[in-house]
This record gives structure tokens, sequence and C-alpha cells, in this order.
């Protein structure tokens, strides 16, 4: 546990978030900055096991149209450390590192003033698919829509709903996925699996903000996942009706200012996976909030803008 939470602080001691989700845009003079973002995570039930810490990160350059608007280039990498994960069950993952989908960013922090006094934040993303998986799948590209609503409710009270939706142009509705075999060696799997169509992901977070550093709050996130069907290949997937899957994932969470650049968002979460995945792997939905060890995570968000 130690070991984990000292990995987490060294890796992301130097990023931000202004709001929940997204980040200020800069004020100042030169309309150019450099932002950078990480996600780390670790498994609940992993922790005391050695469980890998999973990670995914960007860096780029910004450039600010306005004071509203801002357009923004971002180069993503994926990190892991050693170690277990549920998936892959008693075989140990090994360290690693990759490069993800770089994308193109386009994000307006005033897009529209709605009645009630509710701000409105929207950034669009076009992804190149260069990724080891994205060429794998032979995936021709993706867009994501963000909105955000936000509204204060008191001084200190603000709610949230976001609606982030991706779209993905696949060359083909199934790919050969790798795994780990149970010589715990990296194969090829025997069932191919159906290409990622859309995902959905509508979260309602509420915050109180205790002081002008430190909030506290809790998060809700519903995700919607479709896939591609194939007429040629029958796979597992669609046998079992399992071509849309949803899940729900709640939790507390805290956020820290650390300055006017830098912040960080810390979650611990309860997944349930209730519709669509195998049936072996299906949660009840009365499960949720019993916070079972596994089907929680810890998750920190953190950026920096320089």
């Amino acid at each position: 546990m130690r070991t984990i939470f000292l990995c987490i602080i060294l890796f992301c001691g130097n990023l931000f978030a202004a709001s929940s989700v997204q980040e200020t845009i800069a004020s100042t003079y030169s309309p150019w900055s450099f932002s950078a973002f990480s996600l780390l995570s670790v498994e609940g039930d992993q922790v005391d096991k050695g469980g890998s810490i999973f990670s995914y990160n960007y860096i780029g350059p910004n450039y600010r149209l306005n004071f509203d608007e801002r357009l923004s280039f971002k180069v993503p990498f994926l990190m892991n450390t050693a170690g277990f994960d549920r998936y892959n069950d008693t075989c140990v993952q090994d360290q690693n590192a990759e490069l993800a989908d770089p994308f193109f960013n386009y994000s307006n922090y005033n897009l529209v003033l709605l009645p009630g006094e509710i701000d409105t934040y929207w950034d669009g993303r076009v992804y190149l698919p260069l990724s080891k998986s994205s060429r794998r799948q032979k995936m021709i590209g993706r867009v994501r829509s963000n909105f955000i609503f936000s509204k204060l409710i008191t001084q200190n009270l603000e709610a949230e709903w976001r609606n982030e939706f991706n779209y993905y142009h696949q060359s083909k509705s199934t790919y050969v996925a790798q795994g780990t075999n149970d010589q715990c060696e990296v194969a090829d799997n025997n069932n191919p699996s159906n290409t990622r169509r859309i995902r959905m992901d509508n979260w309602i977070n509420v915050w109180y903000r205790i002081n002008r550093r430190w909030s506290l709050g809790v998060s809700t996130v519903f995700r919607e996942e479709h896939r591609n069907r194939s007429e040629t290949v029958d796979t597992s997937r669609q046998r079992n009706g399992r071509m849309r899957e949803l899940s729900v994932r709640t939790g507390p969470t805290v956020k820290w200012i650390a300055g006017p650049n830098v912040s960080f968002i810390a979650t611990f979460s309860d997944k349930i996976e209730y519709s669509g995945f195998h049936p072996n792997s299906l949660d009840n939905m009365a499960d949720l909030g019993k916070f079972k060890s596994e089907n929680t995570e810890f998750t920190l968000n953190s950026f920096i803008r320089f």
C-alpha cells in the first residue's frame, strides 16, 4: 500500500485540473502554452497483492484563440507497472509503456449561458489511429464530443452533468486481440473480438467547496458501449447477445487546487457491470455502493499547465 501511494505522489506531483473535468484557459500574455495530464488507477482488490498501476498520460501545446476558445494537440502514452490485475488473474504483467492515439482538440469554455445561469463547456477531439491497439484493429479514426453543464447551487455547492460521446470509425467489424494464456504468455486470443462502434458516458458530479483549495464531492458515471456486428464471423459476443454493454461507477472524490496551474482529483469508485458483459462478470445493481473489493478502484487525475 505504501509503495502504491508513493508512486502516485511521485508520478503526479507536477500535474493540473481547475475544475473536475477540464483545464482553465491560459490567461498569460502569450497565446501559447503547454499542458499535461495523467490518470493513474489501481484496482482495489489488487492493492495488497502487488497490483499493477495503470496510467494514461498526455502532453502537448495549446493555442488560445480568444478568451473562451482554445486549440491544442496532445501526444498520449500508456504506462503500467509490473503486477497483477483482475483480467489476467494469477499472471504477473510486465512493466510496459506504449504510444496511445494522438489527438487534436478544440475547447470552448463559454459555449452558451442557459436559463438558470447554467454554464456550458464543450470540447471536440479528432484522434489519429497510430497506437498499437488501433493499428491492430485497423481503425480508420475516432471523434469525441464532450459537453459539461454546471450550476452553482449555493456559494459552496456546485452540480455538474457531463456527456462524453465517442464514435469509432472502423475498417472491419472484428479483430484478433492479444491476451495472457494459461502459461502466462502473451498470445493471440482464439476467438475474434467485435470492434467498438460507440461509447457514451454520462457523469453526474456534485461538489462542496470547503475553501478555495479543497472540495469534496460524489461522482457517478453511467457508461454505454456498442460493438460492430459481423456478417461473416460468428463471435461469441454476437451469439450471446452482448453487443451492448451497460455499467455504472460511483464514489467519493476529493479535489485539491495546489495553485493556479496545478491541481489533483482523487476518487475511490465502486463499479457495477450490469448488462451485456460475460455472465460470469455480471453484477447485481443492488451491490452498487457496497464497495466490495473486487469492484473498487482508486484513481488520481492530475493536470499541469506551463
